[in-house]
């Protein structure tokens, strides 16, 4: 199963060296599709499964490991994405550059109890939209602001965007696990940290990839080029996170549709 999702990551990986329309971008990709649906016929017919797939075909459980893919894929792909625009662009130091994430780390770790107590109150609708619209209006922040960011605007976004992804990270799992027998408790958390660490892996694949191609263009300066690449990265982490605050309605509607 690994190489089939690890054949995506080197697509992307391949269209950073070459740029999107580089035949090895394509040929990478066609694996992967190939490779995907292989995977199905294999989690539909046989009898020995590693991850139980089946468990996202309920619209529910679907909606919610969407959710949180998203949220890890924006988390660690922003936090990837910062230290190279504050580099390049805002021409800091490199322990500057790290230390740029951490305010926001630190806080976002701070509120993780907060919002799950919050969710114990009040149910999952409210702290899973606080967290998708403020990681949609970071995002989109971060995208109209990218010519006059400066240090310290750049770490109060952040702050703003990570307090978002803690009240929403866990409490997705969370509500997942309630739609499900607790014989399939262990089948969720397996399901859901596996790809945890592989929407990690992605978000850094996929805005790297941006960032090198745009990068080989040789017509404007470095600088210019990462903030330009930069900006791309945001719009298409601000689509996500529009994306996953859709999920929050849809799972809402079909609670109470089911209700």
């Amino acid at each position: 199963m690994s190489w089939v999702f690890a054949s995506l990551s080197v697509a992307f990986g391949s269209a950073g060296n070459n740029g999107f329309y580089s035949s090895s971008f394509f040929i990478f990709l066609l694996i992967f599709v190939i490779g995907l649906l292989a995977l199905f016929f294999h989690v539909h017919f046989s009898e020995k499964k590693i991850l139980n797939f089946s468990l996202l075909l309920r619209p529910i459980i679907g909606l919610r490991w969407l959710n949180f893919f998203i949220l890890q894929f924006i988390n660690i792909g922003i936090s990837f994405v910062l230290p190279i625009f504050a580099q390049n662009y805002l021409n800091t130091e490199p322990f500057t550059a790290g230390l740029i994430l951490f305010p926001g780390s630190l806080l976002g770790a701070a509120i993780a109890p907060y919002a799950g107590r919050l969710y114990d109150r009040h149910g999952p609708l409210l702290p899973l939209t606080i967290a998708n619209t403020a990681m949609f209006i970071g995002c989109l922040l971060f995208y109209f602001t990218t010519p006059v960011l400066s240090v310290v605007s750049t770490i109060l976004i952040y702050i703003f965007l990570r307090v978002g992804f803690n009240f929403g990270f866990g409490n997705t799992l969370s509500d997942a696990s309630k739609q499900v027998t607790l014989e399939e408790r262990a089948d969720i958390n397996s399901l859901f940290n596996t790809f945890q660490q592989y929407a990690g892996s992605i978000g850094t694949s996929v805005l790297s990839a941006v960032i090198s191609s745009v990068q080989l263009q040789n017509n404007t300066t470095s600088a210019l080029l990462t903030a330009q690449a930069s900006q791309i990265d945001f719009v298409l982490l601000a689509a996500l996170a529009g994306l996953g605050l859709i999920t929050v309605f849809l799972v809402q509607w079909l609670k109470r549709k089911a209700v």
